[in-house]
């Protein structure tokens, strides 16, 4: 295993007109634009000896503006799909703009990313973590409904990303809230037909042409052992058993390499596994909700008021046997 020869350190660049926060000992290193929703622009970790992002991200501040794919975005106030973009609590109603044609349904809730500001930055010889946050005033008339979000990135180990998100109700209102991640995650030039995914038993959410879901489940244990990806497509939402922590890992023969994320079963009950058409990443989404949970309220989050959640996932690579 490689260890630092240097402790972390913070410095600032520019990335287009945004500030961009880079933390790195050399080994480990993140870099993160707080004010685009606090984006995670890169994660470096050793990939086959070498310092390798193991997110496919924007290269440059247009294609980050842009947001093709949702690229390590966070997904507020809900993940995946919302039914014709319009959902209704406590009787009212209330519309998201159509963003996929195709299906139309709304993506992803908010298109204009929060603007989070750094509440806290730890750089120590073996540890560092950056915490990022935003209250939102409900200034949004498609979800007028006030809510804190805050985010920890924190390094803690040889190649070995968590990250805690927490969400909080200042209110005295019950109001309806729902999370995701959407990382791209790759391992150096190595084409997604070359790697092989592995994760545990779970129930695959089957859904109509509309990708919306039917209400049944079947059960997936195909990948329990490392499975080749050769023209395997998958846009898929799977609900997770019972287990404290899931893990899904990606490994590259060619690299002797995998990449394992990981997330609390209690916090995320779901996730979305996706091969964009060019395959060069594959994403693996924590999810709070099922997909149109708005309107089905399947494990949709419901805070009352002064409540908090918050929940943990993260990233490790890590050399394997041959």
């Amino acid at each position: 295993m490689k260890t630092s020869t240097q402790a972390y350190q913070q410095t600032t660049e520019k990335f287009g007109d945004f500030d961009l926060i880079r933390i790195s000992n050399g080994i480990n290193e993140l870099a993160v634009i707080p004010e685009y929703g606090g984006h995670l622009l890169e994660l470096n970790m050793i990939v086959n000896g070498q310092l390798t992002n193991v997110l496919e991200s924007y290269t440059t501040p247009e294609s980050l503006i842009k947001l093709d794919y949702y690229k390590s975005a966070f997904l507020l106030p809900y993940p995946n799909r919302l039914k014709d973009g319009v959902y209704q609590y406590n009787g009212k109603n209330y519309a998201f703009p159509v963003n996929d044609k195709d299906t139309n349904n709304s993506l992803h809730g908010f298109r204009n990313f929060l603007k989070m500001s750094v509440e806290n930055i730890i750089v120590e010889e073996d540890f560092a973590s950056i915490t990022l946050k935003n209250s939102y005033h409900g200034n949004n008339p498609s979800f007028p409904f006030s809510f804190d979000f805050k985010v920890t990135y924190e390094f803690n180990g040889y190649n070995n990303l968590s990250c805690e998100v927490q969400l909080y109700n200042p209110t005295n209102e019950t109001i309806p809230i729902s999370f995701g991640w959407h990382p791209y995650f790759q391992l150096g030039n190595t084409s997604v037909d070359e790697l092989e995914l592995q994760m545990p038993t779970v129930q695959q959410v089957l859904v109509d042409d509309r990708m919306l879901p039917t209400g049944k489940l079947t059960t997936i244990s195909t990948y329990n052992s490392l499975t080749n990806l050769t023209n395997k497509n998958f846009d898929t939402c799977f609900k997770v058993n019972k287990e404290d922590i899931s893990e899904v890992s990606i490994h590259a023969p060619s690299l002797n390499t995998k990449l394992t994320y990981w997330q609390e079963n209690n916090a995320f009950p779901y996730f979305q596994v996706f091969i964009p058409p060019k395959r060069k990443s594959i994403a693996i989404e924590p999810m709070t909700c099922n997909v149109n949970a708005f309107n089905s309220k399947e494990d949709l989050k419901e805070l009352n008021g002064q409540e908090r959640f918050t929940g943990k996932f993260g990233v490790r690579v890590a050399d394997i046997a041959v």
